[in-house]
């Protein structure tokens, strides 16, 4: 019975770990892509560094479009 406990607290203990592990990985995307990321094109603006913050917000704004673009053979409404 001590052995089945054992090993019931050992999955319990990783599956948290790994709940928390991916929980964390969404927030620090969704903290750099939501705030960080523009606040460090702004700063490069406001620094005169337009000739770095440009290609940056050209490659980001492409990735977005690739992202972003509906997949062939689904019907989305607009």
């Amino acid at each position: 019975m001590i052995i089945l406990f054992t090993v019931a607290m050992i999955w319990f203990v990783v599956k948290v770990l790994c709940l928390g592990i991916r929980l964390m990985w969404n927030i620090s995307k969704f903290f750099v892509g939501l705030i960080l990321f523009p606040a460090i094109l702004i700063f490069l603006f406001v620094i005169g560094a337009v000739y770095i913050a440009m290609p940056l917000l050209l490659i980001a704004g492409i990735v977005a479009l690739i992202a972003g673009a509906p997949k062939s053979g689904t019907a989305e409404t607009v």
